[in-house]
């Protein structure tokens, strides 16, 4: 679909282009870290849980995404600098799904 949208809209000057998240660490992940660990009763702080356990294992760059390293990709791409990407599935996970 993006690339058929960008292909479509390119006569208008209009770029497009789609992010994929992978795991991206929120206050509302840290808050049911949390209360997993109490139901448990394991001891998990709020933000161990998504990049110690996700990251140790599966993530090359060992850190789950934040909410900002999201934000700062997608103003990137609506910034002058995105100007010449168009028609492009980004996946913004550290590397997660490349192994």
């Amino acid at each position: 679909m993006t690339r058929s949208l960008a292909f479509a809209l390119r006569k208008h000057n209009i770029n497009v282009n789609s992010y994929c998240p992978g795991k991206v660490i929120t206050d509302m992940q840290n808050r049911i870290a949390v209360e997993v660990s109490r139901i448990t009763g394991g001891t998990v702080s709020k933000t161990d849980y998504c990049v110690a356990n996700a990251a140790a294992t599966k993530i090359p760059l060992r850190r789950a995404p934040t909410i900002e390293d999201v934000a700062l990709f997608v103003s990137y791409l609506a910034s002058p600098a995105g100007d010449i990407i168009t028609g492009q599935n980004i996946m913004i996970n550290g590397g997660e799904f490349m192994i």
